[in-house]
């Protein structure tokens, strides 16, 4: 009952805008979704990101700081280059450069 009717909308709504999304969700269609509503990865710019590597961001309300955790879902080692002024939370070194991440491993970072 969807035929020629729009999968995806925008509207613009008080100061701010929604997306509607009508269809099956999938990796390729949430990426179309975030470039149309204008959002960019947090880690735009300070960290380059394998595919196998998720990053979860924590902010703290009251100061501000965040914790960045990154996890490794791949059997085998990644590169995740960092340009950004990080702490590693686990080892409490500041991070620069490249960061190792062992298979199926995790990184903690404060921002």
């Amino acid at each position: 009952y969807y035929t020629g009717e729009p999968a995806v909308t925008l509207k613009a709504e008080g100061k701010g805008h929604v997306l509607y999304y009508g269809a099956a969700f999938t990796e390729a269609a949430a990426c179309v979704c975030i470039e149309l509503s204008g959002q960019t990865s947090p880690a735009a710019g300070l960290l380059d990101l394998p595919d196998d590597v998720e990053l979860a961001i924590r902010q703290q309300p009251d100061s501000g700081g965040a914790y960045w955790f990154l996890l490794n879902y791949a059997d085998r080692e990644q590169a995740v280059n960092v340009r950004g002024d990080f702490l590693d939370l686990l080892t409490e070194k500041p991070l620069s450069g490249t960061l190792m991440l062992p298979p199926y491993g995790a990184a903690v970072l404060g921002h």
